[in-house]
């Protein structure tokens, strides 16, 4: 019998920050100890997380700049890479990859991670584009092939807050 390796994409604007930064360096490490391989994706290479990167994963970086001006490049990825899966983090990589995938054929499944409380963030936001953000959520989610919540309380937020069903999370 013959085993099939899986290539999953963990994808991020940076590994600048923490939370969902320092999650996605574990499950990079969690997910090749299991023999998977893993590509971790980068907008920008920047962040003291960087140099927690498990050598093993293979770091693609796409050259920096907003993560809206990555898509283009992510699509590149995606089509010559073709991994089986890509699971962002933070809600405009979320987005930026949800837009990314749109444009490989065939399309590469993405789950989306959501690892704080939009409503929160949304509320609080002091730029146009932190109000946006449900809305923007609400017509960017229904692309996902799979939407997780790292808790209870960002699921029944995300809910709320996007109108994304609860039980699709």
């Amino acid at each position: 019998m013959t085993t099939v390796a899986m290539r999953i994409a963990l994808t991020l604007p940076s590994l600048a920050g923490g939370g969902a930064q320092r999650i996605f360096v574990d499950l990079a490490r969690g997910l090749l100890d299991r023999s998977v391989d893993v590509d971790v994706v980068l907008v920008r290479d920047e962040g003291p997380l960087r140099d927690t990167v498990p050598p093993a994963a293979e770091v693609v970086l796409l050259g920096g700049g907003p993560v809206s001006r990555a898509v283009p490049r992510l699509a590149r990825y995606l089509r010559s890479r073709r991994p089986d899966v890509v699971v962002p983090a933070i809600w405009h990589m979320n987005l930026g990859a949800l837009l990314a995938a749109r444009l490989v054929r065939p399309r590469v499944p993405v789950v989306v991670s959501h690892h704080n409380q939009l409503g929160l963030a949304a509320g609080h936001g002091a730029q146009a584009k932190d109000r946006a953000m449900p809305w923007l959520v609400r017509a960017g989610y229904p692309w996902a092939d799979g939407v997780v919540a790292v808790s209870e309380g960002v699921a029944v937020d995300l809910a709320a807050s996007a109108r994304v069903p609860r039980q699709s999370i």
